[in-house]
């Protein structure tokens, strides 16, 4: 090994090194501010706070993220990617209707159930943030996108009237599910029968037992 290579070999780990510790830094900003935000609300979240949370000065987290709409770019991408909602793609084998409405329903509330507090604070604060108000826009239109999947699904080639796709998009959104359960007070596996009788009853006029 020559003189050259001896000394650039030092380099080249000092640099992974501190490119390794730069990331494990960044990650704990962004956990911390995901912390916050499900805890405390997006407000609450403020740079000091998450700075704190992070064990880290206030200008390590400016110079890992420009501005705070960069800190809840990350945070929301970083939030979904470990949260994922159902996809479509699992649903696709099931043919008989009631069961395929019944795997959907129950699917979409265990979701918002396990995400409860993360969806609660977005809601809440997107009024104003913008830039949380498109994010928590696009969960909404995700889940419009299930609706329309599942109700071409269940009654294909129909058109349904406005009053049947709405409803069924109220109780297959975040918003239905927390009405039920928060603001009327049933169980989870309660809200999950009112939501399925509901759909089958406007469907079929045939609540499912």
């Amino acid at each position: 090994m020559n003189e050259a290579t001896a000394t650039s070999e030092p380099r080249a780990y000092r640099k992974r090194a501190r490119a390794h510790h730069e990331e494990a830094t960044r990650q704990r900003i962004v956990d911390a501010a995901i912390d916050l935000h499900a805890t405390q609300g997006f407000p609450g979240a403020s740079v000091s706070a998450i700075a704190e949370r992070a064990g880290v000065g206030r200008v390590t987290v400016y110079r890992h993220f420009p501005d705070y709409d960069a800190i809840l770019d990350a945070c929301t991408s970083h939030y979904m990617e470990l949260h994922p909602p159902p996809a479509v793609q699992q649903w696709e084998s099931i043919v008989d209707p009631a069961q395929l409405l019944q795997t959907v329903v129950c699917d979409a509330y265990d979701y918002f159930q396990a995400n409860e507090p993360i969806f609660t604070h977005g809601a809440a604060d997107a009024v104003t943030l913008p830039f949380l108000a498109q994010r928590m826009g696009e969960i909404g239109a995700y889940w419009s996108g299930v609706r329309d999947w599942l109700l071409a699904r269940l009654l294909p080639g129909e058109t349904l009237a406005p009053s049947i796709v709405a409803l069924s998009g109220v109780l297959l959104s975040f918003g239905g599910w927390q009405a039920l359960v928060r603001q009327q007070g049933l169980t989870f596996e309660m809200a999950k029968t009112v939501a399925i009788d509901s759909i089958s009853t406007v469907l079929w006029n045939d609540p499912q037992p």
